[in-house]
Parts: structure tokens; sequence; C-alpha cells
């Protein structure tokens, strides 16, 4: 309803997508790690229909880091959202980025995905992640 009403007032609706709450984390961040994947699934058509450049997406969907230096991959690993992952994954391919920096991607306080999912006792994740 919010993206409607933005879109009619023909306000900036980027602003919207890559919004930072006051601790840094963006819509997308929270929905991956509270396991919402179809808002994680909706927001992402709407980058698209955005048309957001692939330095936009990488660096403020995939790559934006909150105020703990966790990214968006790491939020869905303590989450335990393998389905976010899954599909990060998947996007991640599709517009051509390294995947391999999610996997070396450390927070601030140098924890991995991996050592996330361990952490949060996620066993499906670590079984994702070690293949």
């Amino acid at each position: 309803m919010l993206w409607k009403w933005a879109r009619k007032l023909e306000l900036n609706t980027d602003k919207f997508l890559l919004a930072e709450t006051g601790d840094g984390y963006t819509a997308f961040q929270l929905a991956a790690w509270k396991n919402h994947v179809e808002i994680f699934k909706t927001l992402w058509v709407w980058a698209e229909e955005r048309q957001l450049n692939p330095t936009e997406i990488k660096n403020k969907l995939f790559l934006e880091k909150d105020q703990k230096g966790f990214i968006v991959w790491h939020r869905a690993a303590l989450g335990g959202s393998l389905e976010a992952l899954e599909t990060l994954w998947n996007w991640a391919r599709d517009v051509e980025l390294n995947t391999d920096e999610f996997l070396i991607a450390e927070t601030g306080d140098g924890n991995t995905a991996f050592q996330l999912a361990a952490w949060g006792n996620h066993l499906e994740i670590l079984k994702a992640l070690w293949v």
C-alpha cells in the first residue's frame, strides 16, 4: 500500500527501497533476517521495476552493511532462513555478482555466515553453505 501511495504521489520510491533504520537495517535485510520470504521477494520485484543498476543492486541490496557490519547474507544465516539464502544466491548469480563475496564476507566482529549459522544452530544452512 505504501509503495502504491509513494508512486501515486510521484515520490522517489528508490528512497523507500534503499532506506535504512537508525541501526542501519534495510527492508531487504530485515525481511531476510526474519524469514519473511514473500516480502523479500516483493522487494526484489520492486528493485527490478525501478531498474536499479548493477552497482546499486550490489552495494545497496546485497552488500550494504548495518551498524554491526552485517550484510543481508549474514542476516539470513543468523535468522535461519534457508529459503532467503537460496533466493539471494540465485539472484546474485542472475545479476552476475561474485557469490564468493557472500561466503567470505565478515561482520564487524569478524564472523562469516557459516559461523553465524553454527551459532544459531541452523544445521540445514550449514549443510547448504558447506556444499
